[in-house]
């Protein structure tokens, strides 16, 4: 059930484990190259709002595939993003719109 979702749901997460490799480095993975990480350092904040921008969606579908783990990776995740925001200069129909999210990510934490 859900097979392909899934497996795009692994493939984003390894993306995002070598990208952070390439910008910070992770002693579970081996280095990236001189070349690479140059890139991803200059890079790091794109990569990181493009994440950031993917992870609602990313969030939405863990919990349609009914995985567990991955929803409490990806709200454990989005959360401090909506916070940030909320303590941001968001006007009001944005802080409307951020809470209702937040509570959503609240009720996919409860129901997974």
């Amino acid at each position: 059930r859900h097979v392909a979702l899934r497996m795009l749901l692994q493939f984003l997460g390894h993306l995002e484990r070598q990208v952070l490799n390439g910008y910070e480095g992770c002693v579970s993975l081996p280095p990236a190259s001189t070349t690479s990480q140059k890139f991803f350092r200059g890079n790091r904040r794109v990569c990181e709002d493009w994440f950031s921008r993917l992870r609602p969606s990313l969030l939405r579908a863990a919990g349609v595939a009914g995985s567990a783990h991955l929803v409490y990776e990806h709200a454990s995740r989005r959360l401090p993003d909506i916070v940030r925001q909320l303590l941001g200069k968001a006007g009001e129909a944005e802080g409307r719109k951020l809470r209702e999210e937040a509570d959503s990510v609240g009720g996919l934490l409860c129901s997974a």
